[in-house]
């Protein structure tokens, strides 16, 4: 967290200088961990020399999903319905349009960008804050409210970008991301291992929430665009909260309730 609000720091500075500067240093970096991954090789598990290999083996063979189980996760519409809905809408805001919308408050764009830095550096402090608080919530909350909390906060945010025209509040709501984050990301986890197989935990992670969240932004952004193009910030920041607050009413209804689902 401590290297990433530097990073966020100077990459606002940076970034008022010349924005290609921040490109190639993002390259070079990504360039240093590819070659890390290249060469650096994991050290082989060993198994104990007086545990029971018959046993072990059945362990192994068990605990492995099945390709027929990881296509399944395909078709889980109401889950990829959810984390479409809500976190792409929100991340093609949050990434794509905000940044933009933010530095149009000042004269120059370039303190823009510095301020927008800085106060990107406060947010991820704030957000490892709430990465330790957000568990409490969210198990006492159970991981379905959480992810309709942080669909709320989500609503609450871009609802507030379009309503408010002073820099300070605007400043204030978009801090409300660190609280979004933190509380839509561990719940995800939580509400994922509630509710399907264990074994099938980090591979519904990283399909059902990573990839098509993304792919959810890919397919998106075209039409938010057009969307942004014809009507300008207040009517499209209208729009994607309506589109998240359908899908959160939607979810009350189609998200599985973890007791429930560990009763079946």
């Amino acid at each position: 967290m401590i290297w990433l609000c530097c990073c966020n720091v100077v990459a606002g500075i940076l970034f008022g200088i010349d924005p290609h500067i921040n490109f190639w240093m993002a390259s070079g970096v990504a360039v240093i961990f590819f070659t890390i991954n290249m060469i650096f090789k994991p050290k082989q598990y060993q198994a104990s020399p007086t545990a029971n290999n018959d046993t072990a083996l059945v362990e192994k063979t068990t605990t492995i999903p099945t390709m027929g189980e990881i296509l399944s996760l395909f078709g889980l519409q109401k889950f990829w319905l959810f984390v479409i809905g809500t976190y792409s809408f929100y991340t093609i805001y949050d990434q794509q349009l905000f940044p933009n919308f933010y530095t149009g408050f000042f004269e120059k764009p370039e303190d823009g960008y510095q301020v927008y830095g800085y106060l990107n550096s406060f947010q991820v402090l704030l957000e490892a804050t709430c990465m330790i608080i957000a568990p409490y919530f969210i198990n006492k909350m159970g991981a379905k409210k959480s992810l309709l909390v942080a669909a709320l906060v989500m609503i609450c945010r871009i609802a507030l970008s379009a309503t408010l025209d002073n820099i300070y509040l605007i400043s204030f709501v978009k801090l409300f991301h660190a609280i979004e984050i933190p509380l839509f990301i561990l719940a995800m986890f939580k509400y994922i291992v509630g509710n399907f197989d264990a074994r099938l935990s980090a591979t519904l992670y990283l399909v059902g929430f990573n990839i098509s969240s993304n792919l959810g932004v890919i397919v998106l952004s075209w039409f938010v665009g057009k969307l942004f193009d014809n009507t300008g910030y207040a009517t499209t920041f209208y729009v994607l909260a309506g589109v998240v607050l359908i899908t959160s009413i939607i979810a009350i209804f189609t998200l599985s309730d973890e007791k429930k689902a560990k009763q079946q």
